[in-house]
């Protein structure tokens, strides 16, 4: 059942499952292959034949207002570029 108003959609995105993300990535380089359920033999990027499965759970951080993400940038290059 979907909300038919703006405030129950907070409510209702709440009690959705939240997905595990899986990802699997070579021990020596991290390379991550572009099949996630079978990995190659030999990692392509250095031969490695390690690979580490890991889980990723929980939720994501939230986005930054595109305001205050301008401002952090410009803060950061005038940072960069003040004399010492």
């Amino acid at each position: 059942m979907l909300p038919t108003d703006l405030t129950d959609h907070h409510d209702f995105i709440a009690t959705l499952p939240r997905p595990a993300v899986s990802v699997v990535q070579c021990h020596s380089c991290g390379y991550e292959p572009p099949r996630q359920n079978h990995p190659p033999r030999q990692c392509p990027k250095c031969y490695g034949g390690v690979w580490e499965r890991f889980v990723w759970r929980g939720k994501l951080e939230d986005a930054i207002a595109p305001e205050r993400r301008a401002a952090d940038l410009h803060a950061a290059i005038a940072r960069a570029h003040r004399p010492a």
